[in-house]
């Protein structure tokens, strides 16, 4: 089995907690996640949100296969400067399109089952370069289609 990959979405929005809660649903239906995240970042939001669960950084997305039931996995993306909830940041958005680019590169190399995307901020990802209308695009222009 290997996990499914969920890329960090729009850090100034609510996809850290999107994926803290869908770890929660799904951790003990089999399902593993593995979240390509900042580490920092989701303990943050779980402080904020006083919501208990631990996280733990992991190397490779097969270590997440270890831990999913006990522990949010999380492939560490770093970040520019710390995320405010409904501030935009240009220089943050670079770390969501390499949260993108990485789970696609996990998924092209069968490191991972699937590919889960939260939802990204699009104007905020032109202004730092984005040249696609979205993710689909994006997604299909980096494997090929």
């Amino acid at each position: 089995m290997k996990p499914i990959a969920i890329t960090m979405g729009e850090l100034a929005g609510i996809s850290g907690e999107i994926t803290l809660k869908t770890w929660r649903q799904v951790k003990d239906n089999g399902f593993p996640l593995v979240a390509l995240d900042n580490v920092e970042r989701l303990k943050n939001i779980t402080t904020e949100l006083n919501i208990s669960l631990s996280i733990v950084q992991v190397n490779e997305p097969i270590d997440a296969i270890e831990i999913y039931k006990d522990a949010l996995p999380v492939y560490n993306i770093d970040l520019h400067h710390p995320p405010k909830p409904g501030h935009l940041s240009e220089i943050n958005a670079k770390s969501t399109i390499e949260s993108i680019e990485k789970a696609t590169s996990f998924a092209k190399a069968g490191l991972v089952s699937g590919l889960v995307t939260n939802p990204i901020n699009k104007k905020n990802l032109y202004d730092a370069g984005f040249k696609y209308p979205g993710h689909t695009e994006y997604l299909a222009a980096m494997s090929g289609e």
